[in-house]
């Protein structure tokens, strides 16, 4: 492969990887963040380290489900695309969100923008959408498991 078809392939796959990253961070997978959302103010801001499955709400460290998404679906997208991990530097989101709280859903619009870094170039991506935000998330043995509005068990519930 010439060096300018390839740097050309390689140009495509690091932005193709930032627009990716922000359409799923305010897309349905952000749907999945309502839990963790539910004790922050109603506008804030999200911030993804997909390379490492880390998140923050508003500065402060936050087990985030996207975190863990992103980063394997990153994970998996290298490897789709035959590269390395080790020639992904970098590749943060940032989402900027605005809650509406009503009686009985809440929903968000949401605002995100990404920045990959790679061995061989980076890349910025940027999307919004409105979303519903789920308030709790209930999977039998899910780590995901984080209502703050469930007043009984699991068990209660038979």
């Amino acid at each position: 492969m010439s060096g300018a078809r390839a740097s050309r392939r390689l140009r495509s796959i690091a932005q193709n990887v930032a627009n990716q990253l922000v359409q799923m961070a305010v897309g349905w997978q952000a749907m999945f963040e309502g839990p963790a959302l539910l004790a922050e103010p109603d506008a804030g801001v999200m911030e993804i380290d997909a390379s490492s499955a880390t998140g923050t709400i508003n500065g402060k460290p936050a087990d985030l489900f996207m975190a863990t998404y992103l980063n394997e679906w990153l994970a998996a997208e290298l490897a789709r695309a035959g590269l390395e991990p080790s020639q992904l530097l970098s590749a943060y989101v940032r989402i900027e969100y605005e809650r509406n709280r009503m009686e009985d859903k809440d929903s968000g619009h949401l605002t995100a923008n990404s920045h990959v870094v790679f061995d061989f170039g980076e890349a910025r991506g940027g999307d919004s959408h409105d979303q519903p935000l789920l308030r709790y998330i209930y999977v039998p043995g899910d780590r995901w498991n984080r209502s703050m509005y469930r007043s009984r068990t699991p068990a209660d519930q038979n």
